[in-house]
């Protein structure tokens, strides 16, 4: 397995990576996400790919892509001018899980944030997603601050 940041020429690759990653959140949150909608198809991952504090890391397998992770680096205005990356999506598809591919994706991701002189790297994780919920922890993550809702129903008219 290779972990390598990804290229225009994987944007082929990477769109069912994405596709899948979005299906899970629909299945899990269709109150919030809309099925037939792929907020990362090939338009935006091409896009992606240009922004300059946005990056894509990739691992492949006999040229297969079989995981991601993307992030967003910026510096943190809001309470300090450190700088900091927000993981902003991980995904292995599924015949890959629980072989190390994650972990191979986050330490590559570690790695990259204190080449740059990260001072460290959030990231958000639905309530649905226990499993990566405890791989994150595992991997060192602690809770920051959580995220609550309310649904209000409409008044019967």
């Amino acid at each position: 397995m290779r972990i390598r940041e990804a290229e225009s020429k994987d944007i082929p690759s990477l769109a069912p990576l994405f596709e899948a990653l979005n299906q899970i959140h629909i299945n899990n949150r269709p109150d919030i996400f809309a099925a037939g909608e792929n907020p990362c198809d090939e338009k935006r991952i091409k896009k992606l790919l240009k922004e300059k504090n946005k990056k894509i890391f990739i691992a492949e397998q006999n040229g297969e892509l079989i995981g991601l992770c993307s992030f967003t680096l910026n510096q943190n205005a809001y309470q300090t001018q450190k700088r900091q990356i927000f993981l902003d999506a991980m995904f292995v598809s599924p015949p890959y899980r629980r072989r190390g591919v994650a972990k191979a994706l986050l330490e590559s991701l570690k790695s990259f944030a204190q080449a740059e002189q990260v001072e460290k790297i959030d990231l958000a994780v639905w309530s649905f997603n226990r499993e990566a919920q405890q791989f994150y922890e595992a991997f060192g993550f602690t809770e920051q601050r959580k995220i609550l809702e309310i649904e209000i129903k409409k008044a019967a008219e």
